[in-house]
């Protein structure tokens, strides 16, 4: 349930430019253990803010649980990254985060950490390298300063996603090394995911997982689900379980764009085995670019033929990319009439679908 502070496996090619806002609820429902005295089924209300604009990206989201014993726990959680793309595939950036726990009964605690890091990316493979430096309040009042390395890497083909992550951390007398490994499957409407994780060292404890799965049942809702354990971590609390089912709700999402015109507004045609035509209609727009994972994000000019659409023929066999446009050479956005996902920085892209023969 407590989320860690990580930043380091990021995606250099994700568009820089790329401007979107979201801001949501979510409602629905939890069993879980947060310490040794509060644990159970609980009411779970939560809220997130997410903001996308050039380079500086940033989460905030907060939950508070209300047990059916009466007792309640209360989480707050932000990160923010600040990237300036050096190449196509190389980027660096700061990345800054912090986390707030409290418990009914006056237990809490809390983190703040800030770093460098450095990312590069090729094809479909991307590796990272963050250090930061920081400060824990324990639950027991204690605080001390921490410094974390963290080495990632991820590789992307098609519907399908693998991360890799080794994060070493320094906190007072604590030397710990946390492993974990994790899977990814996305749909147009539905995405799961499974992560595996092992820590060496002090702190040490049974392996944990998690899956998590995600259902689009309307453009401003979803389902998410999970389910799994987390380890100790180094504000005192305890290793534990959690599952959570609940519904998140679009509050107010905001990502400027062109006027969108006619039906099938952004579409891909089989063409071959391994050739696909894209089109799509954006009123007012002088130039279109279109990028995505498959070309390492660098944007590609589409024609306008006779009826106004814009068209662009890729080389691509069936499956799901993320993409963007670029409009009038200047402005990143997700493409309207596409099915949306998240990008590695709280932003939004679009999903190209090239469906199979």
């Amino acid at each position: 349930m407590r989320g860690a502070l990580l930043w380091g496996v990021l995606v250099t090619g994700v568009p820089a430019s790329l401007s979107a806002q979201q801001v949501s609820a979510l409602l629905g429902g939890v069993s879980a253990r947060y310490a040794d005295s509060v644990s159970g089924s609980a009411a779970l209300v939560g809220g997130r803010v997410r903001y996308s604009r050039g380079g500086v990206r940033s989460d905030l989201e907060t939950s508070v649980a209300r047990f059916t014993s009466g007792e309640w726990a209360a989480q707050l959680g932000a990160q923010g990254l600040f990237a300036a793309a050096l190449t196509r595939r190389d980027a660096v950036g700061l990345g800054v985060g912090g986390s707030f726990n409290q418990l009914e009964g006056g237990i809490w605690s809390m983190t703040a950490a800030a770093g460098p890091f450095v990312a590069r990316s090729t094809g479909g493979v991307t590796a990272s390298l963050s250090l930061t430096g920081g400060w824990v309040r324990t639950v027991d009042s204690t605080s001390f300063a921490t410094g974390t390395a963290t080495l990632g890497g991820r590789y992307e083909r098609g519907r399908w996603r693998l991360e890799g992550v080794a994060a070493g951390t320094a906190a007072d007398t604590l030397r710990l090394l946390d492993w974990s490994l994790s899977a990814g499957w996305r749909g147009s409407a539905i995405s799961v995911g499974v992560l595996g994780g092992v820590r060496t060292g002090d702190l040490a404890s049974d392996p944990w997982w998690q899956l998590r799965a995600e259902a689009g049942v309307a453009s401003w809702a979803g389902l998410e689900a999970a389910v799994g354990w987390y380890p100790r971590d180094l504000t005192g609390f305890t290793a534990g379980r959690f599952a959570t089912l609940a519904m998140r709700l679009d509050v107010l999402r905001g990502t400027p764009t062109p006027t969108l015109r006619g039906a099938g507004a952004f579409r891909a045609e089989r063409l071959g085995a391994a050739r696909v035509r894209v089109t799509l209609r954006l009123d007012g727009a002088r130039t279109v670019a279109l990028a995505g994972e498959w070309n390492e994000w660098v944007p590609a000019p589409m024609r306008r033929d006779p009826s106004g659409r814009w068209t662009a023929v890729l080389g691509l066999r069936p499956g799901v990319y993320r993409c963007a446009l670029l409009v009038d050479g200047a402005r990143w956005i997700a493409p309207p009439g596409a099915p949306k996902t998240g990008d590695d920085f709280g932003g939004e892209v679009g999903l190209l679908i090239v469906p199979e023969a």
